[in-house]
C-alpha cells in the first residue's frame, strides 16, 4: 500500500471512531477498502447490504493522485459516512440528506455531495457526416463504436466512420 492509500485507511478508522462517540454505539466496519483505476471521475463509492451492514469502500487512484491532499481530505471520510448512517439509521435515510450532512460536520469534513478535484477525461475526436468536428468522452464514445449513431441539431450524424485516429 502507498503512503497516501494508508493515510485514506486512517481517515476511514478516524470517522467511525469519531461517529462511535458521537454515537454512544459501536459500528461495524466495512469488509474491504478498495483502491481503482477504474474510477476517473467519481471520487469514491460506498456500498452496504440490504441489512445495513457495511461491505465496501471504493476510492479512485487517479484523482487521489491527482489531488492527493483534497481528495484525502474529503473523500474517505465522506463514504465512511454512507455506512455509518445506514448502520445508524437504516437504508432508507437519504444518501447526502439533514443526517449525512449533520455527521460531516460531527467529523469536521466538508459535506458537499460534489468535488471540483482535477480528473483524468480521455476524450475521442469525429467528423459528423456533415464535416463538423465533434469531441466525445468515454460513455458516447463506447455507445458509437458499439453500433449506435448520434445525430446533431444541423442533422449531421456521428457514427464509427468519423473516428479521427
Amino acid at each position: 500500500m502507498t503512503k497516501n492509500e494508508l493515510r485514506c485507511m486512517d481517515e476511514i478508522e478516524r470517522a467511525f471512531l469519531i461517529a462511535e462517540d458521537y454515537y454512544g454505539r459501536s459500528l461495524q466496519r466495512c469488509h474491504m477498502v478498495q483502491f481503482s483505476r477504474r474510477l476517473k471521475v467519481t471520487a469514491g463509492r460506498a456500498a452496504y447490504a440490504w441489512d445495513c451492514s457495511p461491505l465496501s469502500i471504493k476510492l479512485s487512484i487517479p484523482v487521489m493522485e491527482l489531488n492527493p491532499e483534497e481528495f484525502i481530505s474529503r473523500t474517505p471520510a465522506h463514504e465512511a459516512a454512507h455506512l455509518i448512517i445506514a448502520q445508524v439509521y437504516g437504508i432508507e435515510t437519504a444518501p447526502h440528506g439533514k443526517k449525512w450532512k449533520n455527521l460531516m460536520r460531527v467529523l469536521e469534513r466538508d459535506g458537499s455531495t460534489k468535488h471540483s478535484m482535477k480528473v483524468v477525461r480521455k476524450e475521442y475526436h469525429y467528423i459528423a457526416s456533415c464535416g463538423t468536428p465533434v469531441t466525445l468522452l468515454s460513455g458516447r464514445h463506447r455507445n458509437i463504436q458499439q453500433g449506435a449513431t448520434y445525430v446533431l441539431r444541423g442533422g449531421g450524424k456521428i457514427t464509427r466512420e468519423g473516428l479521427v485516429e
